[in-house]
């Protein structure tokens, strides 16, 4: 294991490298993306991923360096689009990577997107029960998959929250194509939506609280708008596994490539627009990592009575409960893994007096 930590940070090392050329680029989101994959293909493996996973960093940090090497000789030109991220605000980079990434996909990725989302609540006995004639708000809401999914299971109304706009109207676009009624989409924050107490019978957040800089404001938000006994959808990345490391590792040190040119190396690479959509949040988004004690800590804080784990199979590569109770590494793998959780709001102590 010390090995693995020990070949991790020169991966991260040589990534940071002079690496600039649009030729270097192309080939350092060749190396990443290897990489990654190497490390979800090994994740599936019955055996230590720590053992497998060193050998794929040895072969990518010398794939690396040749290119380095191969720059540095034949004198090629560097690119003036480089990125500090330094000191950088996580909030002002996710406004520009998520406005990027989401309004370039058309509704065909949008549908596949959607039918993750339909698979995962009918393996939990979630799919009419959650929504059906209910009032809706889905925090961060995106391209708006999340809240179209909830108006195609009968909620009565829908308002998704995003604090990009490009995300906003490319949603609102998809709403009035389609002639769909009982969902609309607005510019607002996770901390203040703007919207009245207690208004919302069920709130969403899927995969957006761990990349903000104040988690438990946005919580208090979401049980300000929730009736008593309203309930939060909840999708949140708790820390430790490979794939975490990995994430951080290439966080840290790609700074230098900027995310527009990212999304056009993949789409040169041929990747398909959902694994765009995964790659681009994986290579650039700040994940803040913290233990699963913690968010339910923060949960019970902000009002918060009861928790539950969504405990059945998603999709394979999910680092869900299912997989960390049905393989011998997970702690390694995934660490405390993935939550998607339904949480329930408690009745406040004035109403209870």
């Amino acid at each position: 294991m010390p090995e693995y930590y020990d070949k991790l940070k020169e991966f991260g090392s040589v990534l940071k490298s002079e690496c600039r050329s649009v030729w270097a680029e192309e080939c350092l989101m060749i190396a990443i993306c290897g990489v990654y994959a190497d490390f979800e293909i090994y994740k599936v493996q019955n055996a230590d991923p720590h053992i497998l996973c060193t050998k794929s960093l040895v072969f990518w940090t010398e794939y690396l360096k040749r290119v380095r090497d191969v720059e540095q000789y034949y004198g090629l030109k560097k690119d003036a689009g480089a990125v500090d991220r330094d000191g950088v605000d996580i909030e002002k980079v996710h406004l520009e990577l998520y406005g990027e990434v989401w309004p370039i996909f058309g509704k065909e990725t949008l549908e596949g997107i959607k039918a993750i989302i339909h698979k995962r609540l009918k393996n939990n006995n979630l799919s009419h029960e959650l929504f059906k004639d209910k009032d809706v708000i889905d925090f961060g809401c995106g391209g708006g998959r999340f809240s179209f999914v909830a108006n195609e299971l009968g909620a009565k109304k829908v308002l998704g929250i995003d604090f990009n706009e490009k995300n906003v109207d490319s949603a609102n676009k998809w709403v009035k194509e389609d002639g769909l009624s009982g969902i609309s989409f607005r510019v607002g924050t996770v901390y203040d939506c703007g919207e009245p107490d207690e208004s919302y019978d069920v709130a969403i957040s899927n995969g957006v609280f761990h990349i903000i800089k104040d988690p438990q404001a946005a919580y208090n938000e979401c049980v300000r708008v929730l009736k008593d006994g309203g309930r939060l959808f909840l999708y949140v990345e708790a820390r430790g596994g490979i794939i975490n490391e990995l994430q951080s590792t290439i966080v840290e040190n790609i700074g230098h490539l900027p995310q527009r040119r990212a999304l056009e190396i993949l789409k040169l690479l041929g990747f398909t627009d959902n694994s765009i959509i995964n790659l681009t949040d994986f290579f650039f988004a700040f994940y803040e990592y913290v233990s699963a004690e913690e968010i339910y800590n923060r949960l019970k804080r902000a009002g918060f009575a009861h928790i539950e784990e969504l405990k059945a199979k998603g999709m394979d590569y999910d680092h869900g409960y299912y997989q960390r109770k049905n393989d011998s590494y997970s702690e390694h793998k995934y660490g405390e893994g993935q939550l998607r959780l339904v949480v329930t709001k408690g009745m406040s102590k004035e109403k209870r007096t």
